[in-house]
C-alpha cells in the first residue's frame, strides 16, 4: 500500500502490521492498484499507473473533481496492457447526496441494510475479505465492510 500522506504511515502500520506492506516512496511493480485518493489533481492515478506492472489492473474507487484530466498519454496505458477500471461510488449533485442516502438506508435497518452490512472484516484481514468476495460457496458476500482493528 502506498501512503500518499507520510504522517498517516504510523496509524496504518499499527492497523495493518504483518498483513500489508506500506511504502512511502517507490512501490514494487504491483498486480493491482486501488486508487482511493481522488481529489483535485491526477497525481494519485498517475502514481497508480506508475506502480502497476505491465498487464496489471488499476481500480479507481472514487471520483475525481469534474475538471481533472489525465495527463498521462493513453498510448502508454494501452501499450502496457493495463486494465483501468472505475467505480463511481459517491455523488453530490442536483440536491442528492449519495453518502447521506446510504447512511439513511442503513439507519432505517431492514433486510437491505442487513445484507449491505452483514459481512465485516477488520482492515488487517483485507486478503480474507477479498477472498470471501471471490468464494463460489452458497454464501458469497454481496459487499464486504472493512472495519478498524482498534
Amino acid at each position: 500500500m502506498l501512503v500518499r500522506e507520510p504522517s498517516r504511515s504510523h496509524q496504518l502500520r499499527y492497523v495493518l502490521y504483518g498483513h500489508i506492506t506500506l511504502h512511502t516512496a517507490e512501490l514494487p511493480a504491483c498486480d493491482a492498484v486501488v486508487d482511493a485518493a481522488s481529489g483535485q489533481s491526477d497525481a494519485p492515478i498517475r502514481q497508480a499507473l506508475k506502480a502497476v506492472r505491465d498487464g496489471g489492473t488499476v481500480l479507481v474507487q472514487n471520483a475525481y473533481a469534474p475538471r481533472v484530466v489525465l495527463s498521462v498519454p493513453l498510448r502508454d496505458v494501452f501499450r502496457r496492457s493495463i486494465t483501468l477500471r472505475g467505480s463511481f461510488s459517491y455523488c453530490r449533485a442536483d440536491g442528492h447526496d449519495d453518502f447521506r442516502d446510504a447512511i439513511d438506508v442503513i439507519a432505517k435497518g431492514g433486510d437491505w441494510a442487513a445484507l449491505m452490512t452483514r459481512d465485516r472484516f477488520p482492515l488487517s484481514e483485507l486478503p480474507q475479505g477479498l477472498a470471501a468476495l471471490n468464494n463460489e460457496a452458497r454464501h458469497r458476500p454481496f459487499k464486504v465492510l472493512l472495519t478498524s482493528d482498534t
